[in-house]
């Protein structure tokens, strides 16, 4: 893990998501709400790696709450 995506893999052998755990990160920091946000990171990540985007997508559902948050206080 090199950090990209926080508490998850940032790849596995040449499958490299990281861009899409940054427009993620992103769309958590100015406020795209996070049904919409969770939903571009399960599309974006399936498109790199099929089957690996609900993986990833369950996991921000079930405890991404918490940098949603964060997130969202920052920008207040």
């Amino acid at each position: 893990m090199s950090g990209a995506c926080t508490l998850w893999l940032d790849h596995i052998g040449p499958f490299d998501w990281r861009q899409c755990c940054a427009q993620h990160d992103h769309d958590y920091a100015v406020g795209v709400v996070k049904a919409i946000a969770d939903a571009h990171l399960e599309r974006c990540v399936d498109a790199v790696l099929p089957g690996m985007g609900i993986v990833m997508f369950v996991g921000v559902v079930l405890f991404g709450g918490f940098w949603y948050a964060a997130a969202q206080a920052k920008r207040q």
